[in-house]
């Protein structure tokens, strides 16, 4: 007789040294609970968080398209999102008919949990790892907002060194405690970033250059 359990092959005649069969059974009941703490809580286990690979974003693309929708700029208004890898959500059961918002995702799931009636339109998402990002699109008609979803800090990071490199300068909200605030000279389009304990929340809006 051949046990296997995660690709370990144990034959029984080997398991001579083994006290007893209540020792195997131990030795397997171990194993199923090791294997689900594993698959449940990859990062408290592993010294680095589960990341996969990352969407292309970047932050150029994403000033433009926020530009191009104020209607300030003279340019076709094209959203970057399939650029960047990630596919349209439908979410007919969320969205009322004539919501004007759109959602795109990268590497994300549904929250079972959502609730509408309580929760804002982000917490929908559900990350598969620190790679996941999501995108809620405002109508393109004059909007003034675009916010971009995601967990890993690794984001923020790349995010926030694209934006310094092209002279944007960052500040403490002066009315949210937990809002950065990323700002340019006679730049009509802001960024503003809430960071809550478990997600961040990139906002792109105009500013009228403040």
């Amino acid at each position: 007789m051949v046990i296997e359990y995660s690709g370990l092959t144990i034959g029984l005649k080997s398991l001579k040294s083994l006290r007893s069969l209540r020792s195997l059974e131990s030795l397997t009941f171990f194993g199923i609970v090791f294997a689900s703490v594993m698959m449940c809580a990859p990062s408290a286990i592993s010294a680095q968080p589960n990341y996969g690979q990352e969407a292309l974003v970047s932050m150029a693309d994403m000033l433009r398209y926020q530009y191009a929708k104020s209607g300030k700029g003279k340019v076709p208004v094209v959203a970057p999102f399939k650029k960047f890898g990630m596919r349209h959500i439908r979410a007919s059961k969320v969205l009322e008919e004539g919501d004007e918002r759109t959602l795109w995702g990268y590497r994300v799931g549904a929250n079972m949990e959502y609730d509408k009636s309580r929760q804002p339109l982000y917490r929908l998402f559900k990350k598969n790892d620190f790679a996941s990002l999501a995108v809620i699109d405002y109508s393109a008609n004059g909007s003034n907002k675009c916010e971009l979803v995601f967990w890993g800090k690794k984001y923020y990071r790349r995010f926030a060194h694209e934006l310094r490199r092209m002279g944007f300068g960052i500040r403490n909200s002066s009315t949210q405690t937990n809002v950065l605030e990323f700002r340019k000279k006679d730049t009509d389009v802001g960024v503003d970033v809430t960071i809550w304990p478990d997600i961040y929340i990139m906002t792109f809006l105009i500013i009228g250059g403040k």
